[in-house]
C-alpha cells in the first residue's frame, strides 16, 4: 500500500484579491442582491464561502457557468441538491441569450418588491444593486457584458483578469458591481486544487502541468471511461491502452498538435507494456498528487496508460519516447474546450 500523506494546503491570495475582499465588505450595505458565478464542472470546489458569510441576509443567485461543457446528468443532480439546500441555482451557457434572460428575469423578480416598497414610502425608485462574485475565470465579466449589452469589461480565458471592483449600469433597472475573482485564502484539499487547475480556475503555476493532467486522467478514467477510450484509446486496463497506442480502429496513428513523425510510433516488434514503462519519473509525479491509498501497481498502471495516450496521439520526442509535457497540455486543452465530451469533475455525494 502506498502511504497516505497529509493533504497539502494551497495558498494563493494575491494583493488585488485581499483589496477586493476589503472593498466588498465596505460596500455590502449598499448591495441588494448577490450573483455568485461558479463552474458547473466543479459546482462545490469553485465556490467561495466568504460571499455568503459577508452578506447572509441578501438574496442570492448561484449561476453555474460553462453548463454547455458539463455533464448534463450531473448538472441536474447538482441543481436538485442545491434546491434541497435552499439555494437558488441556474445552470447557464453564458453565450446563450435565453440563459442570460433567465438570469435577468430572476433579478427583476427581486427588484419588483423593492420598487413597490419605495413607491409606498414615497421614495424615488433606483436600480437594483447587484454584486457579481466568484472565483477566478468562472465568467463573471462575461455575464456582466451580456447583461449590460456591451463589452464593458476585459475578458480573457485566464484567472485574474479583472483587478478592481466597478459599478456598471444596465438600463434603468439593474446596476452591477463587478469584482475580481476571489479564492478562499487557503484551499485545504490539494485534490480540489488540482481539479480547479484542470478547469483553468486557478493559476497554472501552482502545480506542474503533468501533475494536473495525471490527476485529471484518473478522474476521467473513473467517471468517463467511454470518452477516454474513444478519444485517446485509454482504459483502466493498461494492456488495452498499450495495444491501442499503436494504431486506432482505422489503422491510423493518432495525432498530437505540432510537427510529429507519426510513423515513428509503429514498431512491429515493440511491446509497450514492457519497453517504455521502466522510467519511474511519471509514477512518482502521480504518487505526488494522489492522496487516496492505492497499490503501487495501480499508480504504475496510470503512468503506463498516460504514456500510451501520448504515443497514440503522436506526442513523442526525438528518441521515440512519449512527450509527457506535450500530452499533458493536449489533454488539458481538450478538456477545457469540450473536445473530450461534456465532463463534470465533481459529483453529488450519495
Amino acid at each position: 500500500m502506498a502511504k497516505r500523506r497529509d493533504r497539502k494546503r494551497i495558498n494563493w491570495f494575491p494583493g488585488h484579491m485581499a483589496r477586493a475582499t476589503r472593498e466588498l465588505r465596505e460596500v455590502r450595505n449598499m448591495i441588494d442582491a448577490i450573483v455568485e458565478v461558479a463552474d458547473a464542472r466543479l459546482p462545490r470546489a469553485s465556490r467561495n464561502p466568504i460571499f455568503l458569510k459577508d452578506a447572509p441576509d441578501k438574496p442570492h443567485l448561484l449561476v453555474l457557468s460553462h453548463a454547455d461543457l458539463a455533464d448534463p446528468a450531473a448538472t441536474k443532480l447538482w441543481l436538485d441538491d442545491f434546491t434541497r439546500l435552499g439555494v437558488t441555482a441556474l445552470a447557464c451557457d453564458l453565450s446563450n441569450a435565453r440563459d442570460i434572460e433567465s438570469i435577468r428575469d430572476h433579478l427583476l423578480s427581486i427588484h419588483k418588491p423593492l420598487l413597490e416598497i419605495a413607491q409606498v414610502r414615497g421614495r424615488r425608485s433606483r436600480p437594483l444593486r447587484v454584486v457579481v462574485t466568484g472565483v477566478p475565470n468562472t465568467g463573471k465579466s462575461t455575464l456582466i457584458n451580456q447583461l449590460v449589452g456591451k463589452r464593458s469589461r476585459n475578458v480573457a480565458a485566464r484567472p485574474g483578469v479583472t483587478r478592481k471592483i466597478e459599478w456598471l449600469r444596465s438600463g434603468s433597472e439593474l446596476t452591477f458591481l463587478d469584482t475580481p475573482g476571489i479564492l478562499p485564502t487557503r484551499i485545504e484539499d490539494e485534490k480540489e486544487g488540482l481539479a480547479l487547475a484542470a478547469a483553468g480556475l486557478i493559476d497554472d503555476t501552482l502545480f506542474s502541468v503533468e501533475q494536473v493532467a495525471l490527476a485529471l486522467t484518473r478522474l476521467l478514467l473513473k467517471h468517463y471511461p467511454e470518452e477516454m477510450l474513444e478519444r485517446y484509446g485509454a482504459s483502466l486496463d493498461p494492456n488495452t491502452s498499450a495495444d491501442l497506442a499503436r494504431v486506432d480502429d482505422d489503422g491510423d496513428v493518432g495525432h498530437c498538435p505540432g510537427d510529429v513523425d507519426a510513423a515513428k510510433l509503429i514498431h512491429s516488434d515493440s511491446d509497450l507494456s514492457r519497453s517504455n514503462f521502466n522510467d519511474t519519473d511519471l509514477t512518482r509525479r502521480y504518487a505526488d498528487v494522489d492522496h487516496l491509498e492505492h497499490r503501487d501497481d495501480d499508480i504504475t498502471d496510470l503512468a503506463m496508460t498516460f504514456r500510451s495516450m501520448a504515443l497514440r496521439m503522436g506526442c513523442v520526442l526525438s528518441d521515440d519516447e512519449p512527450d509527457i509535457d506535450r500530452m499533458s497540455r493536449v489533454l488539458l486543452s481538450d478538456f477545457r474546450s469540450g473536445r473530450i465530451g461534456r465532463i463534470t469533475l465533481e459529483h453529488v455525494s450519495t
